[in-house]
């Protein structure tokens, strides 16, 4: 059953190319909700880590950001709680583009805050309504349609710029065990999942060790000085 799922998912599963995905936030600078979607195309984060992110939660100086909890909405309301298991509460290194949006964000949030005062709902959010309240996954899914037409991209879902950030770790040839790491997964269930990206690696893979060894078998076999 857990492969059937698993290969239902691999056929659904979509991703952006790095063209696509710069395109997608080139297109949506500006956009309230921009952060959100940098996030999940550069960190590979799920949407209830990138709706609980706190500002406390990021390290500029060492650049990396900590997943420690959770936002999400249920019938009854908003739950926040720890990450469901101890792989995903983890850190996560950042790009300097992904730095700069942050650092970006965090100058609105500051005008947000001096222009609504009081009224302003401070739960030290990264991503959050202009007031400073829990944003709802709907309103990320609405933006994120508008967005893609924008853009002029494929469209995909949400989730899929988790597998976006996945494809393109693979892509720059991150070790797989390290790729999962920055996604909160056992590297068993980072390759279950991806394992149909992987051909092509196992055949660069292959080129390069049979390049190396006929370079040493090329240098075993040079004459030697006596």
């Amino acid at each position: 059953m857990r492969s059937k799922v698993n290969a239902n998912e691999q056929k659904e599963m979509q991703f952006w190319s790095v063209e696509d995905f710069t395109k997608f936030l080139e297109s949506s600078k500006g956009h309230v909700h921009y952060i959100v979607f940098s996030l999940a195309i550069y960190t590979g984060m799920r949407r209830g880590e990138i709706l609980g992110l706190r500002w406390q939660d990021i390290d500029f100086d060492h650049r990396e950001l900590k997943v420690i909890q959770t936002a999400n909405w249920t019938r009854s309301g908003l739950v926040i709680q720890r990450p469901k298991t101890n792989y995903s509460i983890r850190s996560v290194k950042l790009f300097q583009a992904v730095l700069d949006d942050l650092q970006e964000r965090y100058e609105q949030v500051q005008a947000l805050k001096a222009e609504y005062g009081d009224a302003y709902e401070d739960n030290d959010l990264v991503c959050c309504y202009p007031t400073g309240g829990y944003i709802k996954p709907k309103r990320i899914t609405e933006g994120m349609v508008v967005l893609v037409r924008k853009a002029g991209v494929k469209k995909i879902r949400f989730h899929d710029l988790r597998h976006t950030h996945a494809s393109f770790l693979l892509k720059i040839e991150i070790n797989p065990k390290v790729a999962a790491e920055r996604l909160g997964m056992t590297p068993a269930m980072f390759n279950e999942r991806y394992s149909h990206l992987l051909p092509t690696m196992q055949d660069e893979a292959v080129d390069r060790i049979e390049a190396e060894l006929k370079k040493h078998s090329e240098k075993s076999l040079e004459p030697t000085n006596v």
